[in-house]
């Protein structure tokens, strides 16, 4: 049998337990969680930023578009496979086709520079040619330090090496 001591103490334990999974401590530990998970979302895209900086544009507007790649080092791109392109957002992502496979990655401009991360390309099989293409593309986007934009061509710099010319796609 239990004592009136111990039923008032499960009944105390009880309504602590209700009131702890109630909506009001939830709803706060929810918000907590949803702008801690904001911010670390906010200082991928734009590290050291705050909340209300974090989702301002990083990219240059003449930059962020649907770009077709034309050139490589200064040579026009041979047909081998699919058309290689880029889409920049002005949050600083970017994914396109690189000759056969789709990959995403991320722009950082920073002091003047410019940086693509490592991009991350699905796995497929292609022809030779296409996959030698993509693999210079994606090899010369990673070397890129610094752009040009001059109506609708996109040039990408690799020190003193035009490494990729785009033409704007249509949107």
């Amino acid at each position: 049998m239990t004592s009136p001591k111990g039923t008032w103490i499960a009944v105390a334990l009880t309504a602590l337990f209700v009131a702890a999974c109630g909506s009001g401590s939830g709803d706060s530990q929810q918000a907590v969680e949803e702008e801690s998970a904001e911010q670390m979302a906010a200082s991928y895209v734009n590290p050291g930023a705050s909340k209300e900086e974090a989702f301002e544009p990083i990219v240059p507007s003449e930059m962020a578009g649907a770009w077709t790649l034309i050139a490589i080092d200064g040579m026009p791109i041979a047909e081998v496979g699919k058309t290689p392109t880029i889409d920049i957002l002005e949050d600083g992502s970017a994914s396109g086709v690189g000759g056969v496979n789709r990959f995403r990655t991320q722009l950082e401009i920073f002091d003047g520079r410019l940086s693509f991360g490592p991009a991350a390309a699905t796995k497929m099989a292609g022809p030779p040619e296409a996959m030698e293409l993509e693999s210079t593309y994606l090899t010369r986007l990673g070397a890129v330090s610094t752009y040009a934009v001059e109506g609708n061509t996109l040039r990408l710099w690799a020190g003193d090496n035009e490494a990729l010319t785009f033409q704007r796609g249509e949107d």
